[in-house]
């Protein structure tokens, strides 16, 4: 009889933890949220790889932002340069026009001297106190030498 017992009672507790180990697994096959489980040593392998590719892709990422970084202060720098050789050809565009109202100036000057001495010549003329040839060349008195 303690054998019957010790039956019933193993038969008993066996059921009972393959029932529960039945729900545990019908529960683990129903549930989509559960992290996926790793079976072989290879997807051990390729999910500590995968975690170093999560840091090397953060690397090449950091490494990229500071490649960008260097990229727009080089760019900074050369808008900066470009600004001041803008500003020194602006300085020397703005002498120049300077220069160039002094000489028109100048110029109104001389042509109105000319005018004047050509005025003077040509009154000279009329009054016979000089003589001018074809050529240009001027006479003192109405004799042509």
């Amino acid at each position: 009889m303690k054998q019957f017992t010790a039956i019933i009672a193993a038969l008993l507790i066996t059921g009972v933890i393959g029932s529960t180990m039945f729900i545990i697994g019908g529960n683990a096959l129903a549930n989509k949220n559960t992290a996926t489980t790793l079976n072989s040593q290879s997807q051990i392998v390729d999910a500590v790889n995968n975690t170093n590719v999560s840091s090397s892709a953060q690397s090449s990422a950091e490494a990229q932002a500071q490649a960008d970084a260097q990229t727009l202060s080089n760019a900074q720098n050369e808008i900066n340069q470009l600004q001041t050789s803008l500003s020194q050809y602006q300085d020397r565009l703005n002498q120049a026009i300077q220069q160039i109202n002094a000489d028109n100036t100048q110029l109104a000057q001389y042509q109105t001297q000319f005018q004047q001495v050509q005025a003077l010549l040509t009154q000279m003329q009329t009054l016979g106190l000089i003589t001018i040839n074809s050529s240009g060349q001027i006479f003192i008195g109405k004799g042509l030498h």
